[in-house]
């Protein structure tokens, strides 16, 4: 009993039903693939756009904190006061540069590493403090004391500022790396739902192979065999079980049983007409009743073509030709086309014609013939033995419509195998092939005449071994097991790996009648993809395990037994969830209070068939976390993570994020926290006291024993501190030897008093550390809540402010703060604010100072000097002034109104002097100074030749290859180009071959070591002049005091001097007076 699937529709719509499902499953596997591949850009743009620029910045500031360290050794080991300033202006480009920069963090960084980037901050302010502290020191004059306080203090502050930033980075490494890990779980979850339902594509695909196996390929065989036996002349042919159908084929059926019987009929009648020519007189009447029995049309013709009889049926069929007794065939029959009855002669009458009394002339003739009004008659002509003719006239168009819908069908049916993606081919029981799509050839290989009905195998297969597709095959061992495959009468399936690297999946179906049905798909990207996939759990750090609606396992890593402690094998697809539960169980590795309960809740979280996710800890203390997703098909996906690790290290980070990693001590970040509460809590009569301390003589322990002794001592330290202060109070480790303490006082400022000089006491008590006896001492700041703050910020700051006043008294003692300690920090401010208003305020003013040629004693140009004429301070010094512009910036807009100002006072010069500006490194930062300095030649008129630019070492040291990129621009402006301070720097000889300097200018320290005669000076001195005469390149000595130095400097060979010994730094007015008013020679000068 076969079950009829949707038997009331036509087979167009049956196949239009299943193409649209197996669309609509193409479909859901598209938009499941661009969802996850949605997810995994969002995640990878998250990376990119997000935590990536996050790292590079912080690796930006940590770059240029270093550079901050590295000038301010520098700082401290030059005694040149022209370094100095220098050095002091590098350093404060590099403050603008990381201020920048944290603001950058702030507006872009949150959580955790917003709160580790405030405990960088607080340490780099500390750090910026102490150096402050050296720099003072310096200018006293106190060298010793300033290199102490820079190693004791300075150098671990960086070093503590520098871990900051470490973990800082870390933090954002760690985010980073959780991002991956969601975007390789959408790209894992993505894969199964991917693999199920290609799944369920490839059997949708199946199903519809064997429908159309059944309902339409063995149903056409069998009406082709019908048709066949039909033309042989077996007219009892039937086709059986198949006349029920109301579909196409059944039409089909009806129509080949009604040719048949109209077969059947016309034999009879053709038998009869020749009796009746014989006995055509005698059965005249028998003859014309006979006539008008037969349902078909008959005509009769005599020996001469004329009309004798014909019936109803025919004169029906003929109704507008003019029918008559006696009438020539061949006229009725132009009668017919003149009158347009036959539409196929239209435009070929006489050709029709001629074709028509042809098959009308001859012996026999069988012919379709096509009426005005769309009928169809099938034409069966006879001669009878008289040499007349009688026909048969059978209307078929009601046969003809539906051979044309079972055209249109096959027609359809061809483009629908043609569309399938699987190769199919059909073979009868003599192994001839019957039908194949153009898939199949694509697979293969074959032209589309091997493809044709009746080709054999053999020729198919021999023509896969010639194209190296069957390799190491001959035709006979193919065909073999194709016959023992057919010979089992199952259906059977095999997966063959071609010659040309693809994998074809080939099934294989036989059919009752000896033949067979096969159905070939390249599964190549299939295997690819399941390799991939196995490779991809089996290396998956998560267990993974797939389940159906049935609560069977489907898929599994060995993770998912490994994480239990399962042995390999254990777990196996087919297990039941609860069998699975049940080894988890016996083995012992289980969350829960019981093993009942432990199955109880899973099985109800599988339940409910919602995600769901839990955490658990193992029997071994191990912690995982289950997350459990339900799929479409009523079955569900499950991770397992074991997070043991993560939890473990989760709880070290937080506990290193509030500690300090060598002594344990809470650091600066947990001490601000608990400060915080505890001014919150304090009653009115407690005070909340900050004590601030910082080791005296730890250096030379570090020096004289190596860092492992430092950290023994700095643990040794720790442990007394803890020893004596109170339970309730904070001490805690802000950096390098930095230590602080929070203790609520209930005793008075006094109490604050015996704490300190305690601590004193019992930090000036020698240590033992590895074997050595190290003896060191502290000094303490102290300040107090709420005379010195009500906030953590203000007391720590001001304590700070404490310690440096009771190192600077001397060390070993302490010091309370006092309001007086601010007052120098206040005076910075008030001078920057003075400096941003001078330029508009019109306090700033040029000087100039001459540059001589030696050959000539002449003034060849003069250097532009700032000069700072403040209304209350007076005359402010460069060495003040400049600095802090560097620092803050201002210099961008200084330096471009020296600029301008230069070029307009030596566009008023009488003479076309040059005029030398100098520019500092941090105008090099800047995008637009090119542009500045084209602005000021355009705008005030001077040629560029006349502008002399001078830059210090320190700009190329910045960026090198951007700041002659610049240089050369300014060069190609017209502008010469002068190296100031040559021979000071690191690498002075190797900028000279990097660039063409049109002038180098010697720095003064070597013009004072001239007046000393010394070999070495004199030889060094001669040197640069002789390799600068070399490049071609002028030289100026600087700072020329002395009539013996400009000799010396004349006669080792020097281009141009400079210096007080010719004429101080002067105004434009003055200069002008001096050397421009007529020709004016240096000696007169000087």
């Amino acid at each position: 009993m076969h079950v009829r699937v949707l038997p009331d529709l036509s087979i167009r719509a049956k196949l239009t039903l299943g193409f649209a499902g197996a669309f609509g499953l193409v479909l859901c596997i598209g938009v499941l693939a661009l969802s996850q591949i949605d997810t995994v850009n969002d995640v990878t743009k998250e990376m990119r756009n997000v935590w990536l620029p996050k790292i590079r910045a912080v690796d930006r500031l940590r770059a240029t904190a270093g550079e901050h360290r590295v000038l301010a050794t520098r700082r401290l080991h030059s005694t040149n006061f022209r370094h100095l300033a220098r050095i002091s202006r590098e350093m404060a480009a590099v403050r603008v540069d990381i201020d920048r920069e944290m603001g950058g963090f702030r507006a872009t960084f949150a959580g955790t590493e917003r709160d580790l980037l405030e405990v960088f901050h607080g340490a780099w302010e500390f750090y910026r403090e102490t150096l402050k502290q050296v720099e003072d020191r310096l200018e006293a004059g106190e060298l010793i004391r300033a290199h102490a306080l820079f190693e004791q203090r300075v150098m671990p502050a960086f070093e503590q500022a520098a871990y900051r930033l470490e973990l800082l980075r870390g933090s954002l490494e760690e985010r980073a790396r959780q991002a991956e890990l969601s975007a390789q779980g959408a790209h894992d979850l993505a894969v199964s739902l991917l693999a199920v339902l290609t799944l369920l594509a490839a059997l949708a695909a199946l199903a519809a192979t064997w429908w159309v196996s059944r309902s339409i390929s063995q149903p056409l065989t069998r009406i082709s065999d019908a048709m066949r036996r039909l033309v042989a002349g077996d007219h009892q042919v039937e086709v059986q079980d198949l006349s029920r159908r109301s579909d196409e084929i059944g039409v089909l059926i009806q129509a080949v049983e009604g040719y048949r019987d109209a077969l059947v009929r016309s034999h009879g009648l053709a038998v009869a007409a020749k009796r009746s020519a014989e006995e055509a007189t005698a059965a005249r009447a028998r003859l014309e009743e006979a006539f008008e029995v037969v349902p078909e049309g008959l005509v009769l013709f005599d020996a001469e073509d004329r009309f004798v009889l014909w019936n109803e049926t025919y004169a029906k069929l003929y109704d507008k030709h003019k029918l008559r007794v006696g009438a020539r065939f061949e006229d009725v029959l132009r009668e017919g086309v003149a009158m347009g009855l036959y539409p196929d002669a239209v435009g070929r009458e006489e050709q029709w014609i001629a074709e028509r009394l042809s098959h009308h002339g001859g012996d026999y003739s069988r012919h379709e013939q096509r009426l005005a009004g769309g009928r169809w008659v099938r034409i069966h002509e006879r001669r009878t033995s008289e040499g007349g003719s009688v026909g048969v006239r059978i209307d078929i168009t009601e046969l003809k419509r539906r051979e044309q819908e079972l055209e249109a069908q096959y027609t359809k049916l061809d483009v629908a195998l043609s569309g399938m993606p699987h190769g199919l081919a059909m073979f009868d029981a003599q192994e001839r092939l019957v039908l194949a799509n153009d898939r199949l050839g694509e697979i293969y290989g074959h032209p589309p005449e091997q493809l044709r009905p009746g080709t054999p195998l053999a020729e198919l297969v021999a023509h896969r071994i010639d194209s190296g597709l069957y390799v190491g095959a001959t035709v006979e061992q193919v065909l073999r097991k194709m016959r023992e495959r057919l010979a089992r009468g199952a259906p059977s399936h095999m997966t063959r790996k071609l010659g040309n690297g693809r994998t074809v999946t080939v099934s294989i179906r036989p059919r009752p009648d000896g033949g067979w049905v096969t159905a070939h798909e390249d599964v190549t990207e299939r295997e690819v993809l399941k390799e991939q996939l196995n490779a991809a759990l089996d290396n998956m750090a998560q267990a993974l395990a797939m389940f159906d609606a049935e609560q069977r396992l489907i898929i599994s890593n060995a993770r998912f037994a490994e994480i239990f402690g399962l042995p390999p094998g254990t777990v196996r697809p087919g297990m039941t969830a609860r069998e699975i539960l049940e080894a988890r169980v016996a083995n012992g590795t289980y969350c829960g209070p019981s093993p009942d309960e432990y199955i109880t809740q899973r099985l109800s979280v599988i339940r409910r068939g919602r995600p769901a996710t839990d955490i658990g800890e193992l029997a071994d203390g191990r912690i995982i976390v289950t997350n459990h997703q339900p799929t479409a098909d009523g079955g569900w996906v499950v991770t397992i993570s074991d997070i043991s690790e993560q939890r473990r290290l989760e709880a070290r980070l937080a506990h290193l994020a509030l500690h300090d990693a060598l002594t344990d001590l809470p650091n600066r970040v947990f001490l601000q926290d608990r400060l915080e509460a505890a001014l919150a809590t304090a009653r009115a009569d407690e005070h909340v006291a900050v004590l601030c301390l910082d080791l005296d003589r730890f250096k030379e322990v570090n020096d004289s024993y190596g860092h492992t002794a430092g950290d023994a001592l700095m643990r040794a330290v720790a442990a007394r501190l803890r020893e004596r202060v109170a339970k309730t109070a904070i001490v805690s480790r802000t950096g390098g030897d930095e230590f602080a303490i929070v203790h609520v006082l209930g005793e008075g400022i006094a109490e604050a008093s015996g704490l300190a000089a305690d601590l004193i006491d019992a930090l000036s008590a020698p240590f033992h550390i590895d074997g050595h006896t190290v003896t060191t001492g502290t000094s303490i700041g102290i300040a107090v809540s709420p005379t010195d703050g009500s906030d953590a910020a203000s007391l720590l700051k001001r304590a700070d402010v404490a310690l440096y006043r009771a190192k600077v008294d001397g060390r070993g003692t302490y010091r309370f703060f006092e309001p007086g300690m601010n007052a120098l920090m206040q005076e910075r401010r008030r001078l920057e604010r003075d400096l941003r208003g001078a330029i508009a305020l019109g306090q700033l003013e040029l000087h100039y100072q001459p540059l001589v040629r030696l050959s000539d004693n002449e003034v060849s140009g003069f250097e532009a000097l700032v000069r700072w004429n403040h209304p209350e301070r007076g005359r402010v010094s460069p060495a003040e002034f400049i600095p802090l512009a560097e620092e803050t910036g201002l210099i961008v807009s200084l330096g471009e109104w020296v600029l301008r100002q230069a070029c307009a006072d030596a566009a008023r010069w009488p003479r076309p002097l040059k005029v030398a500006v100098n520019l500092s490194p941090v105008q090099f930062r800047s995008q637009s100074l090119v542009q500045t300095v084209l602005g000021a030649l355009t705008s005030t008129g001077p040629p560029a030749a006349r502008l002399e630019l001078e830059i210090t070492e320190s700009a190329l040291l910045q960026d090198s290859e951007a700041t002659l990129e610049v240089l050369r621009r300014l060069h190609e402006l017209g502008a010469r180009i002068a190296l100031d301070d040559f021979g000071t720097g690191y690498s002075s000889l190797s900028y000279l071959r990097s660039f063409p300097f049109d002038k180098i200018k010697i720095d003064r320290t070597f013009v004072d070591d001239l007046s000393s005669r010394r070999a070495e000076s004199l030889a060094i001195f001669g040197a640069i002049t002789s390799l600068a005469g070399k490049l071609g390149m002028v030289t100026t000595a600087e700072g020329v005091e002395t009539r013996e130095q400009a000799e010396i400097a004349r006669a080792q060979g020097c281009t141009e001097l400079q210096g007080y010994y010719f004429c101080p730094p002067r105004t434009n007015a003055d200069i002008t007076r001096l050397f421009l008013a007529e020709p004016a020679s240096a000696g007169a000068a000087a």
